[in-house]
């Protein structure tokens, strides 16, 4: 019914939506593009590893957590992995209007 799609679509509103696409970058680093593709405002993102994966992330305390994230805009981080696996699981964390979110998705590292 109308009522419950109004209610639906004004708490889309007040959701962010993390994802991320890595992409091989030169000599052995990895860019990884952290993006918006929700219809609000994401605020302090930052993201771990849950695979059994070490990362480097290049300024990582300058970078993340990352302070504010509009809708349709994106960051990205350098990164080198020490492992023969080209794909890890991370999770994205961040808050928006409805509070703290999260959301986990395979990263291709190179």
């Amino acid at each position: 019914n109308q009522v419950q799609h109004l209610k639906e679509e004004q708490e889309k509103a007040k959701r962010a939506y993390i994802g991320a696409n890595g992409y091989y970058h030169k000599n052995n680093l990895t860019k990884v593009k952290f993006y918006n593709k929700g219809k609000a405002i994401a605020r302090n993102i930052t993201f771990e590893t849950i695979d059994d994966i070490t990362l480097h992330v290049y300024d990582l305390d300058t970078i993340l957590p990352f302070p504010l994230l509009n809708p349709q805009e994106s960051f990205e981080v350098q990164m080198s992995c020490w492992s023969n696996d080209t794909m890890c699981k991370i999770r994205i964390t961040w808050e928006d209007e409805c509070g703290e979110q999260e959301h986990i998705q395979v990263l291709q590292l190179c």
